[in-house]
């Protein structure tokens, strides 16, 4: 009777865990593969990557991000991860403005617009590679941030 009773309890606490620990839900598979597309780009970076990659990265990160937004759930890690993919669109348009002869960005920190131009014409510019640096630096702030709130929250990374 106790043999049958103890076999019953570890049943019931095998299939209670089973239920409760289906694996990750789909927030967070979703969170990771954005996570997981961004920062392919920051390695990219980081060992170098020319125009045409960097290109595919991007355009690749975008779509991901594009159709697996709305399960984001979590309006921090989207918000983390939409500000992250911004940064490196904005460093690839300042690389193709670069490719096409230009050397230097105009920002408006007020409206939040970039603009490309070829000389320095006013006292709010940049270098493009400067920008460019500055674009991943920031990229790489907010991918990082949605590390630390994914860790928070128990998740994996990979």
């Amino acid at each position: 009777m106790k043999r049958k009773a103890t076999r019953l309890a570890g049943m019931t606490l095998l299939l209670t865990s089973a239920l409760y620990n289906c694996g990750p839900s789909r927030q967070e598979t979703m969170t990771r593969e954005a996570y997981k597309a961004l920062n392919k780009i920051k390695s990219a970076i980081e060992i170098g990557v020319n125009y045409q990659k960097y290109m595919e990265l991007v355009v690749d990160a975008k779509a991901t991000i594009d159709n697996i937004a709305p399960a984001l759930g979590d309006p921090y890690i989207k918000g983390n991860i939409t500000k992250a993919l911004g940064y490196y669109a904005d460093a690839l348009t300042a690389w193709n403005a670069k490719i096409q002869g230009k050397s230097f960005v105009h920002v408006s920190p007020i409206e939040g617009d970039l603009s490309i131009v070829s000389e320095d014409k006013s006292d709010k510019v940049m270098q493009v590679d400067f920008y460019m640096q500055a674009m991943w630096d920031m990229a790489q702030t907010w991918v990082k941030a949605t590390a630390t709130l994914m860790e928070r929250k128990g998740w994996e990374l990979y």
